[in-house]
């Protein structure tokens, strides 16, 4: 939430109906970095609870290494957005409203990402997914 603009009550009932209006649940992602400080008191002083942790991690240098060979029935795949979307929200168990969001933003995202998934071979079914955007010399993992 951008500081300063308006009084967090304000911005709240925006966001509200901003979500009301597309049909989906209410949430804030809080990181370090939110702001005001002391966001997530004040939130839950309004009632909303905590669903999961929002990490945010840092390493500043990536020793060079050789990712080690999958077993023989599983594969890697690259995913575009919507498949990620769907991939993500399946794993999920999110409601077809969040899941075409989901989709939506990434088809607007201003920054290059990927999505992959972790897919057993014999029957096609995804095992595990994530999807990383690289902004600069920074990278980004998400949805993992």
């Amino acid at each position: 939430m951008a500081a300063w603009r308006l009084p967090l009550p304000d911005k709240l009932e925006l966001a509200k109906a901003v979500f009301e209006e597309a049909g989906l649940p209410l949430v804030f992602r809080i990181t370090p970095l939110s702001m005001p400080e002391g966001l997530d008191g004040e939130l839950a002083a309004r009632g909303l609870t905590v669903l999961h942790d929002t990490c945010v991690m840092v390493r500043t240098q990536m020793p060079a290494a050789t990712a080690p060979a999958l077993p023989a029935r599983l594969r890697l795949v690259t995913l575009g957005g919507a498949t990620i979307a769907q991939a993500v929200g399946a794993l999920r168990d999110s409601p077809a409203g969040q899941r075409a969001a989901h989709a939506e933003r990434l088809a607007h995202s201003p920054v290059r990402y990927q999505g992959c998934a972790l897919q057993d071979e014999p029957d096609g079914r995804l095992l595990a997914c994530g999807q990383f955007a690289i902004e600069a010399e920074l990278v980004g993992l998400y949805d993992v």
